[in-house]
């Protein structure tokens, strides 16, 4: 009596598991849980308008916040509520690199010509690099910097854009790559690690891309891990750990973004998408720049808003 009761029961919960499954589109397969809601293309323009939230925060941020601190009707709890929105929005912006990062490793894993990717990437890095000086380094104007500095107007190479970064982690991943000839592990090995430190010095100090030695290690650290995706995660988060080993108001901040990331990532389906949107997502980054550097000289230089 107690099994025919039971058994219905049974039957029941399988059905239920069963719908959860398909309707989740949960899989397990060789110890790695994937969440297949998200395509590459998805995940990329999510990412893409995160990058645009911040960089149009950063941009007329510092060009109104003063101006509107020194305003005479100012106080201290609106001038809280400014700090706190400006440091939800980057956060919002935070969001965006360390998907980019994966993606990037994921590309390259997936590429079938590296030349042309790394042309692409010298072509990109080359073209949106005047109008990230001219936006981000030098706020529009030479004016006011000092004499050092703008002379090198409208570059600046003391701060690179992204794409640097992704040349550096690119040729990086190759390099690794031909190590595997070795026979000798342990050389194998030990020439690994001198090459991802050399590598992390290289783009911290003298290249200094955007994100710097912290990205280009994201970058590794994905690829490396690229076949397990929990792996991938908890690698990208030991790095992020690493680098924001401190405990302040903006890191708090900047972990929460950086698990938002994690958690988008871990939706990632690991196809491309229906459309080939690689070329939009390429021209995006130099032409929003552009924009956004021609519509912070129409509005504060040309009609001297807040001057």
């Amino acid at each position: 009596m107690g099994l025919q009761v039971c058994s219905p029961i049974f039957v029941f919960l399988r059905q239920i598991k069963d719908v959860w499954i398909v309707q989740s589109n949960i899989r397990l397969v060789d110890k790695t849980i994937s969440i297949h809601l998200l395509s590459g293309n998805q995940l990329k323009m999510i990412a893409t308008i995160f990058m645009l939230i911040d960089h149009v925060t950063k941009v007329f941020y510092r060009r109104m916040i003063n101006p509107i601190l020194a305003m005479e009707w100012m106080t201290p709890e609106f001038h809280q509520w400014i700090r706190g929105a400006y440091m939800v929005l980057i956060s919002i912006g935070a969001v965006a690199f360390p998907i980019f990062a994966f993606l990037f490793s994921e590309g390259y894993a997936h590429t079938h010509d590296k030349k042309r990717f790394l042309l692409r990437l010298a072509i990109f890095a080359v073209i949106s690099e005047v109008p990230f000086d001219i936006t981000f380094n030098y706020a529009g104007s030479p004016v006011g910097w000092s004499p050092e500095i703008a002379k090198y107007w409208p570059m600046w190479w003391g701060y690179q854009n992204v794409f640097f970064t992704y040349l550096c982690s690119m040729g990086t991943l190759w390099v690794l790559e031909q190590t595997k000839r070795i026979k000798q592990k342990p050389l194998e090995k030990l020439l690994q690690g001198i090459i991802v430190l050399g590598a992390y010095l290289f783009n911290e100090e003298i290249l200094q891309g955007d994100y710097g030695g912290y990205g280009l290690l994201l970058i590794i650290t994905a690829y490396a891990l690229h076949k397990k995706r929990l792996l991938q995660i908890v690698g990208m988060i030991a790095v992020n750990l690493i680098f924001y080993k401190n405990f302040s108001v903006i890191t708090d901040w900047f972990r929460i973004s950086f698990a938002v990331a994690m958690l988008l990532i871990l939706f990632y389906n690991g196809e491309r998408g229906k459309k080939n949107l690689k070329l939009f997502f390429y021209n995006f980054y130099p032409v929003h720049i552009v924009v956004i550097g021609l519509l912070d000289w129409m509005i504060f230089t040309v009609f001297g808003v807040f001057s």
